[in-house]
């Protein structure tokens, strides 16, 4: 009597050539190679979505900006025999990243070359102008000024006799940063203003003024 449990020949080469396929597909998936295939895949996404692996450089990265720095003095009174000049220093930052880490350069406004720390320099004329070609997307700008006189006392500027600070930053937000207009050149207007002479004061004095800054 037939068992019906029993499959044909056919049906069971059937399964078998199966059970070899699922056999070598799971050789395949759990063999050495493969292994070793998703360790690197693993490696490559985790670095792609977790650190700097493979980013390319920003637009700040490639771009070549210019700053241009403008003071003038409104309305000097030659009359102050004691007004020497502006002594005035500042630098300009700039950011870009190069696709591993953030850079930073810090340039130093009058002569335009790659600065950590300002010179002091005094200016004695009534427009002064500097265009500073610099790497990187501008992020801010500071500049301190003071009033020098002859005699070397200390002139009261924007009601201080310490020197002024004045700083101005483009890039404030996340938002700014990705906004394209970042790229364009800024430029930056100090403008000071010196009080006229009391013609009947009866002491020594020495200048008064006030300094701004206007950026665009």
């Amino acid at each position: 009597m037939k068992d019906y449990d029993d499959p044909e020949p056919e049906e069971r080469e059937e399964v078998n050539e199966e059970l070899e396929l699922v056999k070598t597909v799971l050789m395949f998936f759990f063999s050495k190679r493969a292994f070793q295939g998703y360790i690197l895949i693993l490696v490559g996404y985790f670095s792609w979505k977790y650190t700097d692996f493979l980013k390319d450089p920003d637009e700040c990265y490639k771009a070549r900006s210019t700053f241009t720095t403008t003071l003038s003095i409104k309305n000097p009174n030659m009359r102050w025999e004691e007004f020497k000049g502006v002594e005035m220093r500042g630098l300009v930052k700039t950011i870009a990243g190069d696709g591993k880490k953030e850079i930073v350069r810090s340039y130093d406004i009058l002569t335009g070359k790659p600065a950590e720390a300002t010179r002091k320099y005094l200016l004695k004329g009534f427009i002064n102008s500097y265009d500073t070609k610099v790497k990187g997307c501008i992020e801010s700008v500071t500049v301190l000024a003071k009033i020098r006189t002859l005699s070397g006392s200390k002139a009261v500027l924007n009601e201080s006799r310490k020197e002024v600070r004045l700083k101005k930053k483009f890039l404030s937000s996340e938002e700014e940063k990705a906004n394209p207009r970042k790229l364009r050149s800024r430029k930056c207007t100090v403008e000071l203003t010196v009080d006229p002479i009391d013609p009947i004061a009866q002491t020594a004095q020495v200048p008064t003024g006030n300094i701004k800054m206007n950026c665009s």
